[in-house]
């Protein structure tokens, strides 16, 4: 995912890449998702599923 940040990042979105589950709690806590499409990667070791329902708890 690091790579794909990489290769968007100058396109004109809104692009963040986190390197930690702190920082990306911390995130989805302040931004606003109102038109957004929000993509979510990572391994089961990190469970992605805490930061869905974390999203979904936010967007409703």
């Amino acid at each position: 995912m690091q790579a794909l940040y990489k290769t968007i990042e100058n396109l004109k979105m809104i692009t963040r890449y986190f390197s930690s589950r702190k920082s990306l709690f911390a995130y989805l806590k302040k931004f606003e998702f109102e038109n957004s499409t929000i993509l979510v990667k990572g391994s089961r070791g990190m469970k992605m599923e805490d930061f869905v329902n974390a999203l979904k708890e936010r967007i409703g």
